[in-house]
């Protein structure tokens, strides 16, 4: 049978956090945080299959699946069924799935099983968030740099006993990936230039992803899967500039090309062809945008 669970509850998570700003008075302008970040998710839902619910309670004695395992038990009705049964805990499974007949005959004979969803996931994330701005005067104006990044050291989920760590691993293949869709590789930092004197405004930016893999589930450094010769996907920039000129408070004209260098993105293989990620990288390719600002 399969149908929703009344016995859901809400998912908890831990989240332990620290930062730091640093602004060293013997360098004017220049100011610097580092905030770093554990998040553990607990009882995360999950819908497992009918060879998981089976597997995990027969074999790892797994109390959230056996719940969903029915056994007869109890007299017999008129009509030859059961009265009640347990479940897999040797519980009463009323409170999941109301009061039902079964058609078990013998006490102890399995009756069938209850598909649904399961507060049986751990999640964990975990990784270092950074920014450093520095203005100082250049020429006849101004110089601003801004770098902002992250590195993201774990991310991992745990179902059924198994956990899988996505952080760095960038394939969008479910068997290459099992968080496929929730992963990206573990750093990334833009940093940005402008440049600024009058009413002329120019930047420069990079846009720095760093290299990853395409799969975590290696084993004493071979890969699970004999498809894969080369597990490794190459760091990428993104060079970025734009302009800008202000004719007065209320009016700006602006200029911008995104992906000047029109840099590809990788090509992440999986197990049937080749393909992109366009949620960790740039696809569109070179980029211009030109418009006017209007400001109250």
């Amino acid at each position: 049978m399969q149908a929703g669970n009344p016995l859901l509850v809400p998912e908890q998570a831990t989240t332990v956090s620290g930062g730091i700003v640093l602004t060293p008075h013997w360098i004017e302008n220049l100011s610097m945080s580092f905030d770093w970040y554990s998040i553990t998710l607990h009882g995360g839902i999950f819908s497992p299959s009918s060879g998981q619910i089976f597997s995990g309670c027969a074999v790892q004695h797994d109390a959230n699946l056996c719940k969903f395992v029915f056994f007869g038990q109890g007299a017999l009705n008129p009509d030859g069924t059961r009265q009640s049964e347990l479940d897999g805990n040797g519980l009463s499974p009323t409170g999941l799935i109301g009061g039902l007949s079964f058609a078990s005959i013998n006490p102890g004979d399995f009756n069938g099983y209850y598909q649904g969803p399961v507060n049986a996931n751990r999640e964990t994330v975990s990784g270092l968030d950074f920014q450093i701005d520095y203005l100082h005067d250049f020429l006849e104006g101004s110089m601003s740099w801004h770098v902002v990044g992250n590195y993201t050291d774990e991310k991992t989920r745990t179902s059924l006993g198994v956990t899988v760590d996505g952080a760095g691993a960038v394939s969008g293949d479910g068997a290459l990936n099992p968080l496929t869709g929730f992963t990206s590789p573990k750093f990334r930092v833009t940093v940005s230039d402008t440049y600024t004197e009058g009413a002329w405004s120019v930047t420069a930016q990079a846009r720095v992803i760093g290299s990853a893999r395409l799969t975590n589930n290696l084993t004493q450094g071979q890969s699970t899967f004999t498809s894969i010769d080369d597990n490794s996907v190459p760091a990428v920039i993104y060079g970025d500039f734009r302009g800008s000129y202000r004719f007065n408070d209320h009016i700006q004209l602006y200029g911008a090309i995104d992906n000047f260098f029109d840099a590809p993105p990788p090509n992440i293989p999986t197990i049937g062809g080749g393909g992109f990620s366009c949620i960790s990288y740039d696809c569109i390719g070179r980029a211009y945008r030109v418009g006017v600002r209007f400001d109250d």
